[in-house]
């Protein structure tokens, strides 16, 4: 098992050491294996560096506070700040890559479907109670406005 760290690299194992915090050689946290796992696993930096603060979640999870005269060591308060750390790096994780799609967006694919009879119509559009005749008055000349011009 390995550790390294290279401020700069753009490689996704040193961006994840990054955003977790794991940039200190004699306190490792993770190594890069696991790191290069999790990496292939997940989508971008910010989602792999998610799974990688709950794995370090789950392992102070394990151990217990521990207090012996005035000294503490408490684990809890690591496995809370990773699995804040977790949460935050997910909502940034959303942010950059996946983009919301659906049919129909496009006005021409749109309009073809309308008018393909092999497709199932929609029960409900814009536009169902408007009668034609009602726009064709509206739009004729003589008109009357119920709006007086001064």
């Amino acid at each position: 098992m390995t550790w390294s760290y290279a401020p700069g690299v753009s490689q996704p194992r040193h961006q994840v050491r990054l955003l977790i915090g794991d940039v200190i050689a004699i306190d490792p946290q993770m190594q890069d294996e696991e790191i290069d796992w999790l990496v292939s696993q997940e989508q971008n930096v910010y989602a792999a560096a998610a799974a990688c603060a709950d794995s370090l979640a789950a392992r102070y999870a394990r151990q217990v506070d521990k207090a012996v005269g005035d000294l503490r060591i408490s684990f809890s308060q690591k496995q809370a700040a990773y699995e804040a750390m977790a949460l935050q790096l997910r909502s940034r994780r959303g942010n950059l890559y996946q983009v919301p799609t659906a049919a129909g967006i496009d006005v021409s694919e749109r309009k073809g479907l309308e008018q393909d009879e092999s497709v199932q119509q929609p029960y409900f559009y814009v536009g169902m109670m408007e009668h034609p005749s009602a726009r064709d008055l509206a739009s004729s000349p003589d008109a009357k406005s119920d709006v007086e011009q001064p």
